[in-house]
């Protein structure tokens, strides 16, 4: 990597890039303002989208050293942040998210109700995306494999990505369906880890008796179950929706894992889990009325 400084107007720009002028992390110091670090979102992301020319003389070469401490000192501040983002995302944790931005590092996700940021590889989410593109505001869904220190990023395997084609006509589908394209993107809320957590700590003994980490899996994957089968629908693809697929939602939450039942008296005390499975399940509710009626009643 080559480390660069431009200096102009009472700006400080800082770059490091590669050989070829790709540039992977970048920091703006300006007298009066708050200085801005290209590893976190402050209202958009901030890394240069085009290659630096340099051959231009007013990007002057510094020390990597030079570059590494100002990166050190700007990024401490998010420390805490970023240690109580590794507290609650432990290796092996299901995270969902929205992505963000490409970056040259890959893929940046966020996690909605957090101040976490993800990487995933560019090529794993094309592989698994189930579409021709991919591209900002799909949903990404993958496993915590650790951690960018440099960066304060968690580290994405095994991505999926799931979304919607927005040039795709409804003009064939039914009311349900058209309702079903309507409701798609209120699915996908986010994982509730701060009610998580605190469901947790509160049934402590009864969780204790549970494989750890199974409840955010399988909520998780119940989630992401109807969220799929609601993207047949939206593609017009009802008939091709797998038979296991369809087995699985004939059950609750509940009733898929009973495991849970003691947390069913108290779903109210904790309203972003609350709220997402009531989406679920009346998502649930209407595909089931809808395969259904396609099926002839069958």
């Amino acid at each position: 990597m080559i480390y660069f400084l431009y200096d102009s107007d009472g700006q400080k720009w800082y770059f490091e890039a590669d050989d070829e002028g790709v540039v992977y992390r970048q920091m703006l110091l300006e007298e009066g303002k708050a200085s801005r670090i290209s590893n976190v979102k402050k209202d958009e992301f901030f890394l240069a989208e085009h290659k630096l020319a340099l051959d231009d003389p007013e990007l002057g070469p510094i020390p990597k050293a030079t570059f590494e401490a100002i990166w050190d000192e700007l990024i401490k501040e998010q420390l805490p942040d970023w240690l109580e983002t590794k507290r609650t995302f432990p290796r092996g944790t299901k995270v969902i998210g929205y992505l963000e931005v490409f970056y040259p590092h890959g893929v940046i996700v966020s996690i909605p109700d957090t101040k976490a940021l993800g990487l995933a590889g560019y090529d794993e989410c094309a592989a698994h995306a189930g579409h021709r593109s991919i591209h900002k505001g799909l949903l990404v869904e993958a496993t915590v494999s650790g951690y960018d220190e440099v960066h304060f990023w968690l580290l994405l395997e095994e991505p999926r990505v799931w979304g919607f084609r927005e040039e795709y006509s409804m003009s064939d589908q039914s009311a349900a369906s058209k309702e079903l394209t309507l409701v798609y993107k209120t699915l996908h809320r986010s994982f509730p880890y701060q009610d998580s957590a605190r469901l947790k700590e509160d049934f402590a003994e009864a969780f204790a008796q549970l494989k750890e980490g199974w409840f955010d899996g399988e909520f998780s994957e119940y989630c992401s179950l109807i969220a799929g089968t609601v993207s047949y629908v939206m593609h017009n693809s009802i008939a091709e929706i797998p038979e296991r697929q369809r087995a699985l939602l004939q059950k609750s939450f509940f009733e898929r894992y009973p495991a849970y039942a003691f947390i069913q008296p108290r779903l109210s005390d904790y309203p972003t889990i609350s709220a997402n499975l009531e989406d679920h399940e009346r998502a649930r509710g209407m595909l089931l009325s809808l395969i259904h009626d396609i099926d002839g009643g069958t």
